[in-house]
């Protein structure tokens, strides 16, 4: 069987972006975030956590792109064909344009997050030991950001502690609106927005037929409208949830 590879058409060489304050990530940020044409207000709204960016002289709205590349919220996809996935042969679980393959394992994972080009987003109940290698070494070459709750490695953090290490870029405990500290609901690591792996207790676990078969198996998503969707509703929310942004922002130079 042919391996699933992303369509350049669809997602072509070039920018894009994030939200300050959720991470929601946008091909477009024109078509993606809401402009008030409203003289008495003037901003553009974040339809995820709907952070409000506020014109200044600085910056009108026909440079908000140009605003989100100079505070670093954007980022290049230099080579779309390049997939940092490589699914193999065989049949399993998982949704792109090219049809299914199988659910994907530890190995896989690692050796998708290492051909990262411009970023690797995760929120995981722990860091499983599998891939805390890998996502060292990333954080190396792109920005690593992730959510993830209690236990695991040393290098997740304690409760209400955001932490910043050279290694393994910014990690931070997932809270609630009441500000209670719990693990992520739903397992997720996007890289690049070209592949996505969500599902199992921590990405390597529940694979079809092994000890772990009672468990929700791996899927692997390589259609970027999915990739994004599923980025933006599951590890957006729990990004915005600690952050300390308020409700607007002024778009002033960085």
């Amino acid at each position: 069987m042919s391996k699933a590879t992303v369509e350049p058409s669809r997602f072509p060489a070039g920018p894009g972006y994030f939200c300050m304050k959720c991470l929601a990530l946008a091909r477009e940020a024109k078509r993606f975030y809401k402009f008030s044409k409203r003289i008495d207000e003037p901003k553009i709204e974040c339809p995820v956590c709907t952070l409000m960016y506020v014109y200044t002289e600085d910056f009108s709205p026909e440079m908000f792109a140009e605003y989100l590349a100079s505070v670093g919220c954007s980022f290049e996809i230099r080579d779309p064909a390049k997939q940092p996935a490589d699914p193999g042969q065989g049949a399993g679980n998982q949704r792109g344009p090219d049809g299914p393959a199988p659910a994907a394992t530890g190995e896989m994972i690692s050796r998708a997050i290492g051909q990262a080009q411009a970023f690797v987003h995760f929120s995981l109940p722990v860091i499983p030991p599998a891939l805390v290698g890998a996502l060292k070494v990333a954080s190396s070459q792109v920005p690593v950001r992730g959510i993830t709750g209690e236990g695991g490695e040393d290098i997740t953090p304690r409760p209400g502690e955001h932490t910043r290490n050279a290694m393994m870029g910014e990690i931070r405990r997932a809270r609630k609106e009441t500000g209670v500290w719990e693990p992520p609901p739903r397992s997720i690591l996007v890289i690049d927005g070209l592949a996505a792996f969500t599902g199992g207790e921590n990405l390597i676990s529940g694979s079809p037929g092994g000890e772990d078969a009672g468990n929700e198996a791996i899927e692997t998503v390589t259609d970027p409208d999915g990739i994004f969707s599923l980025h933006n509703k599951i590890l957006s929310p729990l990004w915005a949830a600690t952050s300390d942004l308020g409700e607007k922002i002024f778009m002033d130079p960085a």
